[in-house]
């Protein structure tokens, strides 16, 4: 019987997964597999412990979560996840501490005299 509480949704999205506070290669590349509101499922090829926190993002995401389950199925390691923190938008998130870096640098330059020119 399904004990899940919320709907999952396919999903083919490459990841890199970086575990947490382990020692070794925290890196790896992975796959979301499915999704909820709460959590994911992952493929990744080594296994994970249970109770690992890790940082799971991709070009645009970062979700912060825990390892509930990790299992070899179908010739992948497939880790389930509760997720506890999510960011979105990373590009734009990108775009504005650029603009704020360039803006400190061009005030920080008038207060000292010198002359800057900008660069996109």
């Amino acid at each position: 019987m399904d004990q899940r509480k919320e709907p999952r949704v396919a999903v083919r999205a490459p990841i890199t997964v970086t575990l947490l506070g382990l020692a070794g290669e925290p890196s790896m590349p992975g796959c979301i597999l499915n999704m909820s509101a709460s959590g994911l499922c992952i493929s990744v090829p080594r296994p994970i412990p249970c109770g690992v926190a890790l940082k799971v993002e991709n070009r645009s995401t970062l979700m912060l979560g825990e390892v509930i389950r990790c299992a070899f199925i179908e010739g992948r390691y497939e880790a389930a996840l509760s997720i506890s923190h999510t960011l979105t938008n990373l590009d734009d998130l990108r775009q504005l501490n650029r603009a704020v870096w360039r803006e400190g640098l061009r005030r920080q330059a008038e207060d000292s005299g010198v002359e800057t020119r900008s660069r996109s």
